[in-house]
């Protein structure tokens, strides 16, 4: 393992105060007071390296140890054994090429403890072989027991919750807070429970105030994968405790991200599907095993090795008596009981239901007759037709394609309805410091991205526009890669659930996603005379 101690230059994103006011997922933790807000002036970065490593030697098992030498027995002349899954900070060891500088943090409990002298315990410091430094996301940590000053008042579970790494585009995110000259620099995990595909939060945490870390697990995520299976069938989630720590702030998320519902109580999942029954099918995913009835109970499975990078997920059945119990479905239809639309439409009432987003109810005082317009005032100052700006283009390295296309403008300028219709979403939180507005027209679903946290006059969830209407204002992202645009897709309406999909290839979207291109094209040439 080649290792690069020195954190590599990152990029921060500003997080616009506006965004304060949505879902209370972002933590800090504090060694004296716990869970805390994220103050609007933090930032959030990209960091090639995470300064947290697990221990453990290549190809070892659950049993072994290494050497961590220079300990303080008898003046640092008796090298220690530091056992497998021990969680550590490290840092260059000067005049040391093989080593580097390390402190242990906390000895995992499921660590097998051999009958040696000099085990290594937390707190100890010392110098480790760099092979023995593994990558913090490679790992799952599990909190066997919360310190006990909190008295478990806070707002997600945190004894048996499981931790990981969190990352975006292949790197390490964290929050640097504070004096801009001697930040403090906070590296972020995704906080899961039994309960929940997605993580119920985001916690920041600092080399300096790790005591969250006194009382822990470590597995590998096969390993973290069937505890969570055999938890989840044994013992129902706990009630969630009062909570007494103000609202945080959420994170920015990734390119679209949604907003994920929190679950309380009993787990709730199930095969949400028009049709009556659905395969079920082996890992290999061709093989059918079983078929499930529709809105059949589930227990979907972690897994952290392959979250959200397949179309597919793991789930039990607890109410199935005969095996198997278990097996893999598209992960599109593993819904929410409350969030389950067709579900919705077979019970009594559905005055609770939630808002569809199928193209049958649009409000009939919309008019139908006034499409299109292009969605902004102007045209296009760069082709959206090819290069990056076009559907399909290549993103994060060829790993996703483009979902929409990008119409480059000035920042500020207005994003306007490409036809009558009804706003779905208001303004919610889309990429890197923009945000987005979904508005359901009569053929189709649009999203408009990357536009201001501001609304246009008279614009706001549930209302009714008109074509040429002031939805927003073109945004440009903090990261200072791109110049101001409006990103906009289109979508048939023949699907249900969140726009984006992540980790769904090829483009993170519903399956209903539609180029737009042909579409901007025409609307652009009858608009303004011409087009790309």
């Amino acid at each position: 393992m080649v290792m690069v101690m020195a954190l590599a230059s990152a990029f921060a994103i500003f997080i616009p105060q506006s965004l304060f006011a949505s879902v209370p997922s972002h933590f800090l933790w504090s060694d004296s007071k716990g869970l805390m807000t994220v103050e609007a002036t933090c930032q959030l970065r990209h960091e090639e390296q995470n300064p947290f490593f697990i221990s453990q030697k290549p190809n070892s098992q659950l049993n072994d140890y290494s050497k961590l030498k220079g300990l303080g027995f008898f003046g640092g002349w008796v090298s220690g054994k530091l056992l497998d899954r021990s969680l550590i900070t490290a840092k260059e060891a000067p005049n040391a090429a093989d080593d580097s500088q390390i402190r242990v943090l906390s000895v995992a409990k499921n660590a097998t403890r051999p009958d040696v002298l000099h085990i290594s315990e937390a707190g100890d410091e010392g110098y480790l072989a760099k092979e023995s430094l593994q990558d913090i996301g490679n790992f799952v940590i599990e909190i066997k027991d919360a310190p006990a000053f909190l008295n478990l008042k806070s707002p997600f579970r945190i004894q048996k919750s499981f931790w990981q790494a969190a990352t975006e585009d292949e790197k390490f995110l964290a929050f640097t807070c504070g004096d801009i000259a001697a930040p403090v620099r906070y590296f972020l995990f995704e906080v899961y429970d039994l309960a929940h595909l997605d993580p119920v939060a985001q916690v920041g945490v600092n080399l300096a105030e790790t005591k969250i870390w006194d009382s822990i697990n470590v597995y590998t995520p096969e390993e973290a994968n069937q505890v969570v299976k055999e938890e989840a069938e044994h013992t129902p989630p706990a009630p969630q405790p009062p909570t007494e720590v103000p609202l945080p702030s959420p994170q920015p998320p990734s390119e679209g991200q949604e907003d994920t519902p929190i679950l309380e109580g009993e787990l709730e999942y199930v095969i949400c599907t028009e049709d009556k029954t659905t395969g079920i099918f082996a890992q290999d995913l061709k093989t059918k095993i079983f078929s499930a009835n529709q809105f059949e109970t589930v227990i979907p499975s972690q897994s952290w090795d392959e979250k959200r990078k397949t179309t597919h997920v793991e789930v039990q059945f607890p109410a199935r008596e005969e095996m198997p119990r278990s097996g893999w479905i598209p992960r599109d239809l593993v819904q929410l009981r409350a969030e389950c639309i067709p579900l919705k439409k077979t019970a009594p009432s559905d005055e609770d239901a939630p808002v569809d987003d199928s193209l049958t109810t649009l409000d009939p005082r919309v008019s139908r007759k006034d499409c299109c317009k292009f969605p902004t005032t102007q045209r296009s100052s760069q082709p959206y037709t090819s290069g990056i700006l076009q559907f399909r283009a290549k993103r994060n390295k060829g790993k996703r394609r483009h979902a929409g296309c990008d119409l480059y403008r000035s920042k500020g300028e207005a994003a306007v309805a490409v036809a009558s219709g009804t706003v779905l979403r208001g303004l919610y939180y889309f990429y890197q410091g923009v945000f987005a507005i979904e508005v359901k027209h009569p053929k189709f679903i649009a999203r408009y991205g990357e536009v201001l946290g501001k609304y246009g006059p008279g614009v706001a969830k549930g209302k009714n526009v008109v074509a040429g209407q002031e939805l927003g204002y073109i945004g440009k992202v903090n990261s200072g890669c791109c110049a101001p645009m409006l990103h906009f897709e289109m979508y048939k309406g023949s699907a249900h659930g969140p726009l984006t999909r992540h980790r769904v290839p090829p483009y993170d979207r519903r399956s209903d996603v539609m180029n737009p291109t042909d579409f901007l094209k025409q609307w652009e040439k009858v608009q303004f005379g011409q087009s790309y």
